[in-house]
């Protein structure tokens, strides 16, 4: 059985974000962390500005934040968004989810994650985006209503968890599933290497 990799005993992990999907990734393959999440109010994308550019600015904001609670750590900020041709976000109430899943109903869609981690030690920073294809089944409204139904859109971006009832209706991905599901798991480890990450 491999060991569980881990990070130089004088520092903590140390994830930026209150999402349960982040905290079950990162604990598939960490044992121990910290869980801070920015108490600074989440910011929409702002409509026109590159989903690149911007889950990147969200995720390094994220990340200065938290990285001021904690010295001699690794912080990890991480934002996501769900892209057609504009982004769409965590879904207001069921109308506005019901209008989300049609749009995705049948479509390639790309999950868009910006990744910034900061050593505290030394004040130092790597950063990536995160870019996955998802192939959705035309839904019928039979097949709209029962994930409505269901209630699985609720704070989700792009109103669907792939993970759960949604991932009956996805006929495929092109890239990293984690990233879809909220972390993109892969690159942030390579990442990590860079801080210290071994595996004993």
């Amino acid at each position: 059985m491999m060991a569980s990799p881990r990070i130089d005993s004088q520092r903590r992990l140390v994830l930026a974000s209150s999402s349960p999907r982040r905290k079950d990734i990162l604990s598939g393959v960490f044992s121990e962390f910290v869980i801070d999440p920015p108490k600074k109010p989440e910011k929409p994308i702002a409509p026109g500005v590159d989903p690149d550019v911007s889950v990147l600015a969200l995720a390094r904001e994220k990340a200065e934040e938290v990285a001021q609670r904690h010295p001699d750590s690794i912080v990890i900020g991480c934002d996501t968004c769900v892209w057609t041709n504009h982004v769409l976000g965590k879904p207001q109430d069921r109308a506005d989810a019901q209008q989300m899943l049609q749009e995705l109903s049948g479509r390639k869609h790309t999950v868009i994650s910006g990744l910034w981690v900061i050593d505290t030690k030394d004040q130092r920073s790597l950063y990536a985006v995160e870019r996955t294809d998802v192939y959705f089944d035309e839904l019928s409204p039979e097949d709209v209503n029962y994930l409505l139904d269901s209630g699985e859109y609720e704070g989700k971006a792009g109103a669907y968890a792939i993970q759960g009832l949604t991932g009956l209706f996805i006929r495929g991905i092109e890239g990293d599933y984690n990233n879809v599901v909220g972390l993109p798991m892969r690159t942030l480890y390579r990442i990590l290497r860079e801080f210290g990450i071994c595996v004993p």
